[in-house]
């Protein structure tokens, strides 16, 4: 499925393209979390319900778009990453029009978890994939810059988001967001055919595969109609299609199970921030800067977190340590400071510590194999990561709604971060374990 146009690039060319494109798509996607969390409340005095309830419809929403991610992954490996990711922005858009005019919770579960969120999966990773096709060298560097529209996206989209309800309800704030989620169509033309290296450094423009050869439609097809022999090769064709030979590796299997535990927290600050500070004391303009707080720790931690990686300041190890050790102390002292400068200054530090713990397993799971077979490590990695969103969102929900506040769900969050630093204890021992073999 190769073509015949060449071209010369340096290390990421036009893929700078692709970086703007990720960078937008995050932008949006992560700052639609921020705003979820300051229409929250209202949402839940509005249909007359607990907090809980509208809070898991946002934390399925979140959780949506990771688990579905082998479906789009797998789709566009047929007919390209183009149509997923402009069908994914017009779905995104639709589900928030659909949410800012639902008459009850079930239609805006819909709305927003199975429209809105089947969308956001289209794009989120079939975007952000692609930059593995055009970087190498400077993939932490690209990774970086793409990374830095979610921080970005949460400092706008709180204040913004206040604005907008203070202005315009929930319902058009809401209906304007989805405006905004139109733009997702945009970065589905920036991601145009992959370039990947040929000989003499020049570059050809081709299909991303799987690996799967030619011939493998044929055998798949002869496989689900014959016997024995060829239904084992049909089995084949649907692991290698759907990229689930990467569970094979254990290096894998450690990098997911801390993007889970890391994720578990996450998800459960990103949705109930707003309602954790106005619990405490703030009013709602003041709890409306956390995200913004949340932002710019989000920003400190992917920029410190990339210019050690950079010059090698730090191991890995070391940076991941750190990153833990910060989240494990600052999620159990954030419900008890009650002051609003305490409030942004807590929160700007577990924002920093938890996006350089996604940061750095992210570009280690990146080198774990091609750049063509990338997309199907990170979408089955969000697959399982998402599984604990919904999870999150209930268990912290239903939490609040024993004890009037949130210091039990923030202990948790602080126990599932002791989860991720002893994988990330057993990951060291095990790789070091496999260098002194080797």
């Amino acid at each position: 499925m190769q073509e015949s146009r060449k071209g010369s690039h340096r290390e990421g060319g036009v893929g700078w393209a692709v970086v703007f494109a990720a960078f937008l798509t995050q932008f949006i996607l992560y700052g639609n979390l921020k705003a979820g969390g300051v229409l929250l409340t209202n949402k839940s005095k509005d249909f007359e319900t607990r907090l809980w309830t509208v809070g898991l419809i946002d934390a399925m929403y979140y959780g949506m778009q990771f688990a579905l991610s082998p479906v789009p992954v797998a789709i566009s490996d047929r007919v390209g990453v183009r149509p997923v990711v402009v069908v994914g922005g017009l779905l995104s858009w639709a589900g928030f029009v659909l949410a800012s005019f639902s008459g009850g919770l079930l239609q805006l579960t819909v709305a927003m978890a199975v429209i809105a969120g089947a969308g956001a999966a289209c794009v989120k990773e079939t975007t952000f994939s692609q930059m593995a096709l055009y970087f190498h060298e400077r993939y932490a560097l690209a990774s970086f810059v793409a990374k830095s529209g979610a921080p970005v996206g949460m400092m706008v989209y709180g204040p913004v988001t206040q604005l907008l309800m203070d202005w315009y309800g929930w319902r058009g704030a809401t209906m304007i967001l989805g405006a905004f989620n139109f733009h997702l169509t945009a970065c589905g033309f920036l991601v145009g055919r992959p370039v990947v290296r040929c000989g003499g450094g020049g570059f050809r423009y081709q299909k991303v595969t799987s690996g799967v050869p030619s011939s493998g439609v044929d055998d798949f097809d002869r496989g689900c109609l014959d016997g024995s022999e060829d239904g084992a090769v049909c089995c084949s064709q649907f692991i290698s299609a759907m990229g689930l030979d990467v569970f094979k590796d254990v290096r894998f299997l450690f990098l997911t199970a801390i993007k889970l535990f890391s994720e578990f927290g996450f998800a459960g600050i990103v949705i109930y921030m707003v309602p954790n500070a106005l619990s405490l004391g703030l009013d709602e303009y003041q709890a409306s800067f956390t995200t913004t707080a949340w932002g710019v720790g989000n920003f400190l931690g992917l920029s410190l977190t990339a210019v050690v990686m950079h010059y090698r300041v730090l191991s890995v190890w070391i940076v991941m340590g750190i990153g833990t050790s910060l989240a494990i102390v600052c999620y159990a002292l954030d419900p008890l400071i009650s002051s609003f400068v305490g409030q942004i200054a807590v929160t700007a530090v577990i924002g920093a510590s938890v996006e350089s713990l996604f940061l750095v397993p992210l570009i280690m799971t990146r080198y774990l194999t091609t750049d063509d077979h990338v997309v199907f490590l990170y979408s089955w990695q969000n697959f399982i990561s998402g599984l604990s969103y919904p999870v999150a969102g209930l268990v912290t929900g239903l939490l609040f709604e024993g004890g009037c506040n949130f210091k039990a769900a923030f202990f948790m969050f602080s126990g599932t971060m002791v989860m991720t630093s002893l994988c990330i204890i057993l990951y060291f021992i095990y790789t070091k374990k496999s260098q002194n073999l080797t």
